[in-house]
């Protein structure tokens, strides 16, 4: 009966330590993302085409900086054609943590911003591989590549935020990684045990080549196969939690696309008055 007592008591020590460690799991995350809210975030880019710099503080105690967020709009425009449009903020909030994370020292090197529809239709014409509807032309994607991180590693890094879609680019002439906030895909797709690696939980919402959800034991074997420790796996960096949207202020109507012709506005058709109803007109006799 003693011994029976000693387990008992261990199995629930055993348990309400796990208890503790949860809640200050939970804790911890939910602290994070408080301050995380309360946040100044500053960020340093460099355009490649245009040889432009810009350091703004576009968050400022949490709150979005407006007149920040359009020199950022001005900055990521269309420089072919000198058209800007709105960029999406939560774009830009994809962008400042990975930096941090990546612990880069190095300005972001942009590669494209928005590009606008006229644009991204010469650039298809020419076979540059733009997709037709392309989430640059909405201002939610940028191409980009931090000089100092390997853009594998950064590749990766943007994999495991899951915010939407990643693209990787590395035989380019200048290497880089598009990343958008549109819906979560990849390409190209990797090796399921690649993938894996890069998800300790066994879960993500990218497939990999195969086409099929990884699982826990893919992470297992990835583990086993040593290709969770090697320096372009980010198994480690903790996803950001999306920033709570916030009521904008009221701003000017977006200036019409330039490729963008509206369709005339439809004319009510006249009403009819009441009568009696029309014959059908007969069928034209056919000739023989």
């Amino acid at each position: 009966m003693q011994v029976r007592g000693i387990f008992a008591r261990r199995a629930v020590l055993g348990t309400s330590l796990a208890l503790i460690i949860a809640a200050a799991g939970l804790w911890s995350a939910t602290a994070h993302r408080a301050s995380a809210l309360g946040e100044t975030r500053t960020l340093s880019m460099f355009n490649i085409h245009t040889e432009e710099t810009l350091t703004v503080t576009y968050k400022k105690d949490g709150h979005y900086d407006q007149e920040a967020l359009k020199e950022l709009n001005h900055f990521m425009r269309d420089w072919r054609r000198d058209q800007e449009r709105v960029m999406d903020p939560e774009l830009i909030d994809l962008i400042w943590p990975l930096h941090q994370q990546l612990g880069s020292h190095e300005p972001v090197h942009l590669i494209c911003g928005y590009r606008s529809a006229a644009t991204n239709e010469s650039l298809r014409k020419r076979g540059g591989g733009q997709a037709k509807f392309s989430q640059h032309i909405l201002g939610k994607a940028a191409d980009m590549v931090f000089p100092d991180v390997a853009v594998k590693t950064l590749r990766n890094s943007a994999l495991v935020q899951e915010w939407g879609g990643v693209g990787y680019y590395p035989t380019s002439g200048v290497p880089f990684v598009h990343v958008d906030t549109g819906r979560v895909r990849m390409w190209p797709r990797i090796p399921r045990l690649e993938l894996a690696a890069l998800f300790p939980d066994g879960r993500s919402k990218y497939l990999p080549q195969d086409g099929k959800p990884i699982t826990h034991r893919d992470y297992q074997l990835a583990e086993a196969k040593g290709l969770t420790r090697g320096q372009t796996m980010l198994a480690s960096v903790a996803p950001v939690a999306k920033p709570e949207p916030e009521v904008a202020e009221a701003e000017a109507p977006e200036p019409i696309l330039a490729s963008f012709t509206p369709e005339p506005a439809a004319v009510p058709a006249p009403e009819r008055k009441a009568s009696r109803p029309e014959q059908a007109a007969p069928l034209p006799s056919k000739k023989r």
